[in-house]
């Protein structure tokens, strides 16, 4: 005969083994802080939806190139992009850039557009750095007005031992209302005979709802790289 109560006395430890629990019988009001390890939490398990509360940054969208690529685009409601007023400030990652073309500037341009997609806003930049040259080092400075692209990586090169990186900024790119917008890189090019140029590039926004970026080169392609959109979040 089942019996339809056993009291707890009458329990051995460790007598009831997973056999005996029905799968989703344990509630969350049955477990106590810290018992749940991270040998119990399986790869991929948390998604997205369920750090909603947590800040720091969100990977919206990793673009890695491994040929001859003319352009990358993160454009918002496209391929998994967001980029508008769910986050207030973006984060963008390059790295290991390196172009089809040899001394090669590596730009970004703009859009407000929501269909049929030119990426033509005009902006300008100032850019302060420095160029090392052997054992020297000379100042860099650079200012570019009224443009539809705006350089944040110069003279990059093309053979194996040269490579470029980059990370930024855009705050407030999607915001409605007359307050300018701006963007802000840090750029590294690393060539031949161990020259390096690095520049800090302020980038003026006009007053109009972004919805997209677009990276491309001046002369030719890109024939390697990754660049990473994230957006930042507050708690």
């Amino acid at each position: 005969m089942a019996l339809s109560t056993i009291p707890k006395d009458s329990v051995a430890a460790d007598a009831i083994d997973g056999t005996k629990i029905a799968d989703n019988a344990i509630n969350s009001e049955h477990y106590t802080d810290g018992s749940i390890d991270t040998a119990h939490v399986a790869d991929s398990q948390i998604t997205a939806a369920k750090t909603s509360g947590v800040a720091g940054l969100t990977l919206i969208k990793a673009i890695t190139i491994s040929g001859t690529t003319a352009s990358v685009t993160f454009q918002n409601g496209s391929s998994d992009v967001v980029f508008d007023t769910t986050y207030d400030t973006y984060f963008l990652t390059g790295n290991d850039i390196v172009p089809d073309n040899d001394d090669d500037d590596l730009r970004i341009s703009f859009t407000d557009d929501t269909s049929s997609i030119s990426y033509d806003l005009t902006t300008s930049r100032v850019a302060n750095g420095v160029t090392r040259s052997a054992d020297s080092v000379a100042q860099s400075n650079q200012v570019s007005q009224s443009a539809g692209t705006q350089t944040i990586l110069l003279g990059c090169g093309a053979n194996g031992s040269e490579s470029s990186n980059f990370y930024g900024y855009i705050f407030n790119p999607a915001q409605a209302g007359g307050r300018e917008k701006f963007a802000q890189f840090q750029s590294a090019v690393k060539v031949h005979n161990n020259n390096n140029t690095n520049h800090n590039h302020i980038i003026i926004l006009p007053n109009v709802v972004h919805t997209g970026i677009r990276f491309n080169w001046n002369a030719g392609n890109f024939a390697q790289g990754t660049i990473r959109l994230y957006g930042i979040k507050n708690a």
